[in-house]
């Protein structure tokens, strides 16, 4: 089974060709817009990678398309190492913790300026 793979701004296809029966049956998926269509090709012998470009170049605009169906859109998978980088930079941005910590720790900070307030009150320089 052999795959082309096509992508776009809003849009992204493959071909992919597969043996059936005598022949190779040739697939093609196009996803616009949250909507999948497919268009069936069969050829007569293993078509070479030189005749696949050649028929997506010369015959895809004549292709019939099945009508569309809802498509559900795969989010893109990143790398782990590159997930961790992230997260870590993340981490190092904006601290680790929840709202509510986050909260007790400005109430903290809050307490600590103004006991440092009083005691310059109490004591000037």
């Amino acid at each position: 089974m052999d795959r082309i793979h096509i992508l776009g701004r809003d849009c992204s296809g493959s071909l992919t060709v597969f043996y059936e029966g005598p022949f190779r049956v040739g697939v093609f998926v196009r996803v616009e817009n949250v909507k999948l269509y497919v268009a069936k090709v069969t050829f007569g012998s293993v078509p070479s990678d030189k005749e696949k470009f050649e028929f997506i170049k010369n015959y895809y605009h004549k292709l019939q398309f099945s009508p569309e169906v809802d498509a559900k859109v795969k989010p893109e998978i990143k790398n782990p190492k590159r997930k961790l980088k992230e997260a870590k930079k993340d981490i190092r941005q904006k601290g680790i913790g929840t709202k509510v910590q986050e909260a007790l720790k400005k109430q903290h900070e809050e307490l600590k300026e103004q006991k440092k307030r009083r005691e310059s009150d109490f004591f000037p320089d």
